[in-house]
């Protein structure tokens, strides 16, 4: 296509001699159109990665093509004598061209089609890409958003653990003034029967049956009235000590009426601290009978060890338990 222009060119050049001027304008204009329609064909047939590269060229051409009919205007006067002759060949060149565009029309349609689609698929990629940016925007949004209650989450779980934590210690240190408190009570009490513990948060106090109650009665002697004496001032001083009589015997004798033993010398234990001013709703009373033994029931020993009545004191985790269930 580039050298059918310069072809045009060189012919118009030699036409322009003999060609009036208002014919050689004609031409000219002709010839301007016909060659728009050679590069818009040349655009649309060549690849979308050379484009920019062509239209280069084509402007390089065309700027050149312009240059050549300046100096052809220049020299118009001495052309005239060709004007027939280039004037057939114009003609001849004409039809060649309708040929060619009548041949590229189909070519051109289907071009055009190709370029509409293409035109299409480009919008619906530009479409898809909008999406897509926007699904991104809303979940870097909502990315955002968790990140900040997740701050905001994790500062109040912290200052939770650390309230709990403090509640903790705190209760750690009530239960070993506790501890201490029994110690020092039971120290002055000179009797093997009272031993005192500490497990799973509690303290435990245990009093065994030669130190509280004859064989086979539920009758506190004096022995386990001032054993019992001994735990009164602690208990009385902090109400927040929740308290539990667990009665136990060995597995001599009919298990029905060991656990009616152990329940019966529960509830005396547990009548015993209200008369001296436990209030009853910090009291539970359990009978075990021989079912939680401490020691083997096959020796005497042992046996001597599971006929006991347990004290079980353990400060309220009122304020634990609402750190812990706090929303």
């Amino acid at each position: 296509m580039k050298y059918l222009l310069l072809s045009l060119s060189v012919g118009l050049f030699l036409v322009t001699a003999c060609v009036p001027q208002q014919k050689y304008l004609d031409l000219q204009k002709e010839q301007t159109q016909l060659k728009d329609e050679i590069s818009f064909l040349d655009s649309i047939a060549n690849s979308r990665e050379g484009v920019e590269t062509d239209l280069v060229e084509m402007n390089s051409d065309l700027a050149k093509a312009y240059r050549e009919i300046e100096g052809l205007r220049a020299t118009n006067i001495g052309l005239n004598q060709s004007y027939q002759e280039l004037l057939q060949r114009y003609s001849n060149l004409v039809n060649q061209n309708n040929d060619i565009v009548n041949s590229s029309g189909d070519r051109q349609f289907n071009l055009q089609q190709e370029l509409n689609m293409k035109r299409q698929e480009l919008i619906q990629k530009e479409n898809q890409l909008r999406q897509v940016e926007a699904n991104l925007q809303e979940r870097e949004a909502r990315l955002g958003n968790l990140q900040n209650s997740y701050t905001t989450d994790v500062a109040s779980r912290e200052q939770r653990i650390l309230e709990l934590q403090n509640e903790i210690d705190r209760r750690d240190q009530q239960l070993q003034q506790i501890r201490l408190n029994v110690d020092q009570g039971f120290g002055n009490l000179n009797n093997s029967g009272a031993t005192v513990s500490q497990k799973d948060g509690k303290i435990y106090v245990t009093l065994s049956q030669e130190l509280l109650f004859s064989t086979g009665s539920s009758f506190v002697g004096s022995n386990g009235r001032q054993a019992i004496s001994k735990l009164m001032g602690i208990l009385r001083n902090d109400p927040t000590i929740d308290i539990t009589v667990e009665g136990h015997t060995d597995n001599q004798g009919d298990p029905a009426s060991n656990w009616k033993l152990s329940l019966d010398r529960a509830n005396a234990v547990a009548k015993l601290l209200m008369v001296q001013g436990i209030t009853p709703e910090r009291i539970s009373i359990t009978g075990r009978g021989q079912y939680a033994p401490v020691a083997s029931n096959t020796t005497n020993d042992g046996r001597a060890q599971n006929r006991r009545t347990e004290i079980i004191l353990t400060p309220r985790d009122e304020n634990i338990n609402k750190l812990l269930y706090k929303q």
